[in-house]
């Protein structure tokens, strides 16, 4: 009897051992499952929340769950961002490259590799960001892709900002400092491609290359239009503001910028080879503020032969190509994603070789850089400025969300091949009554003009 309890004594004890040792075993396993999924969640962290305002969520599909976001958060790569009203998100993500998403906007988060380039797609909304030229060490030219549904984006080390009009389908990019390359996409096509053809599009003929500065948007002619530059005084607030302090006052660092231009003439004047209309201009400038002005636009259309992609600042129209730029010196409206044109005629100033907006067509927040609509008008969702007073419109305000076609610029007329058989007379006194300008559009194959009367 003694022996048989002594038997299960140890039975007994051998089996608490036993439970002990399957312990420990679990434990281990758990530990080490818990290290391999940290790890594996750690892969998946591609950028990291240090500054935010309002209400951000971030949609995880790998789980199928919407979380909120605070500073700190680590944010993980297939993951969806979406601001509130209001709301504003910086990011920075493993390849130190800044991401700012503006309000009511809507990014979708693609993979980041090493020697790949990365992946955003912005579903809605506005994007600034600022990309390393060596960002993840890429292989690739481009560090940096951006899509929308319309539209590709390759970035070279640099910083810009997006918008995406998911209203009218349009595709804006302006970029502050480096290059951008942008190609148009079908509609609904641009979220679909894969990687391995962003590259190729990108170096198709139809693309541009948008340089500090300029902008360039999609339009109804399938191809974005050649890049111009913004109005330089609401390009500098921009460059600096930030999307978290609207209240700073930016805009006193501006320079300033004054045409040498007398009023009464269209400041892109071009003095041809008309020895009678040079001693005429002569005769009312005076030498010295004639070689001035000769000397500037001069060197205004030789810049332009240096640089074949830049378009001329009164714009142009191809119909055989559907090349297409707006006149230079407008307004971007960053809310809407849409361009602001000067009107056709509107002053030229050749010391920044863009066209200056009058006020009763708007002008910027000197604190913001965003767009003003005049008195009366408003800017729509469609991103067209409607009139809201009482009584007829006072201006007609166009942006880049119109049809091509029906954007007015300048009349251009071709001049004989011999510019002295001319009949351009400019009159002994220039009055605000008649004045005759000219205004260089330079072209490699004929030289072409535009000519027109100031009230």
């Amino acid at each position: 009897m003694k022996k048989n309890f002594q038997t299960l004594k140890n039975i007994f004890n051998q089996r608490i051992k036993d439970r002990g040792f399957m312990k420990k075993l679990l434990n281990t396993f758990c530990f080490i499952w818990m290290m391999f999924a940290q790890s594996i969640f750690a892969n998946e962290q591609v950028a990291k929340v240090i500054l935010l305002k309002g209400k951000v969520t971030e949609f995880r599909p790998s789980i199928n769950k919407t979380i909120l976001l605070a500073n700190d958060s680590w944010v993980l790569k297939n993951s969806i961002l979406e601001t509130d009203k209001g709301s504003v998100v910086k990011l920075v993500f493993v390849d130190q490259s800044r991401v700012t998403l503006g309000p009511n906007s809507k990014l979708e988060i693609g993979k980041f590799v090493q020697n790949e380039a990365g992946i955003l797609s912005v579903m809605k909304g506005q994007l600034k960001a600022t990309v390393l030229k060596n960002a993840l060490d890429a292989g690739d030219k481009n560090k940096f892709y951006i899509k929308t549904q319309t539209a590709a984006m390759g970035v070279r080390g640099t910083e810009f900002m997006v918008m995406y009009n998911h209203n009218i389908h349009k595709t804006s990019v302006l970029t502050f400092s480096g290059e951008v390359m942008m190609t148009q996409i079908p509609k609904d096509m641009g979220l679909k491609i894969p990687q391995a053809q962003l590259s190729t599009l990108l170096d198709k003929a139809e693309a541009v290359s948008i340089k500090s500065g300029q902008y360039a948007g999609t339009n109804d002619m399938g191809r974005p239009n050649i890049p111009v530059k913004i109005n330089p005084a609401q390009f500098q607030t921009l460059k600096g503001a930030s999307m978290f302090e609207e209240s700073r006052k930016i805009a006193s660092e501006a320079k300033s910028y004054q045409s040498k231009v007398p009023p009464n003439i269209d400041a892109k004047t071009f003095i041809n080879q008309n020895s009678e209309l040079e001693q005429s201009m002569k005769n009312v400038l005076g030498d010295t503020k004639f070689e001035d002005i000769d000397k500037t636009v001069r060197l205004t259309i030789e810049n332009e032969k240096k640089d074949m992609a830049a378009a001329p600042a009164e714009g142009f129209f191809n119909p055989d190509t559907n090349e297409y730029a707006p006149m230079a010196g407008g307004f971007v409206d960053i809310e809407k994603g849409v361009y602001v044109a000067p009107p056709a005629d509107s002053e030229y100033d050749p010391n920044t070789d863009t066209y200056i907006v009058p006020t009763s067509h708007g002008t910027y927040d000197e604190a913001s850089g965003g767009f003003q609509a005049p008195v009366n008008y408003q800017m729509n969702e469609d991103g067209t400025i409607q009139y809201i007073g009482s009584g007829q419109p006072v201006v007609n305000i166009q942006t880049d969300a119109a049809p091509v076609k029906e954007i007015i610029l300048p009349t251009v007329v071709a001049l004989p091949s011999d510019p002295s058989t001319t009949l351009l007379v400019v009159p002994p006194e220039l009055t605000t009554t008649t004045v005759v300008n000219t205004t260089i559009q330079n072209s490699i194959s004929e030289l072409k003009i535009t000519v027109r009367v100031l009230p």
